[in-house]
């Protein structure tokens, strides 16, 4: 009776895990000194950054550069072959592709929140009037077909022009949230489309 009730225990803090929610920031901002970008993952009390990544060492830099001078050494493969065998799995690229970006559009991601700030002008009033249209137009555009296609709970544009001087910034910060249960359900629809081309591929091979 004691295994099952710590069986119990296990599974439930195993469900309760995987249900709680993964916060993923990504922030990018770009003017005329430069852009910078950054992406930072946080799960319970774990906090990640995944860009921007430390800077390699000498020595790591001087590895890649081996490995590039080998890799331009190696023969150049027959892309016949390769061609015949891309031919050959495309049917099951392309449907293991719109099953990926259909379960994440759909399903594994929410947008917590989303910021779109920008400030632009063009030195002349006249082209800064057109470019307030075509930006609008472009941005509203882009947000609206996200709130009908992903969950979009909070969101909040800043858009200004500058009709006296040239100038140009803009930036975009948004949370996204998913948890474990989506992320298994997504690597199983990979696992299962490598499956069927690797399959495909050895028959091929073996023919």
């Amino acid at each position: 009776m004691t295994a099952l009730w710590i069986t119990i225990l296990i599974l439930a803090l195993v469900i309760a895990l995987f249900s709680i929610h993964i916060n993923v920031k990504l922030s990018f901002s770009y003017n005329e000194t430069g852009n910078e970008g950054e992406i930072e993952i946080r799960y319970l009390f774990l906090k990640f950054k995944v860009f921007p990544k430390k800077e390699e060492t000498a020595e790591k830099e001087i590895e890649e550069v081996e490995k590039k001078e080998e890799t331009k050494d190696r023969k150049k493969h027959d892309l016949i072959k390769y061609f015949k065998i891309f031919a050959e799995v495309f049917d099951d690229l392309k449907k293991g592709v719109f099953s990926l970006l259909n379960y994440i559009i759909h399903h594994l991601i929410t947008l917590k929140k989303l910021n779109i700030s920008a400030i632009y002008g063009t030195g002349d009033a006249m082209y800064t009037g057109i470019m307030t249209g075509l930006v609008n137009g472009f941005v509203y555009n882009i947000v609206g077909l996200l709130s009908r296609n992903v969950k979009l709970k909070d969101y909040n544009i800043n858009l200004k022009e500058n009709f006296s001087e040239k100038e140009l910034s803009a930036g975009v910060f948004c949370v996204l949230n998913t948890n474990v249960w989506h992320i298994l359900a997504l690597g199983a629809i990979v696992l299962k489309t490598a499956i069927k081309v690797l399959f495909k591929v050895w028959r091929m091979r073996r023919k």
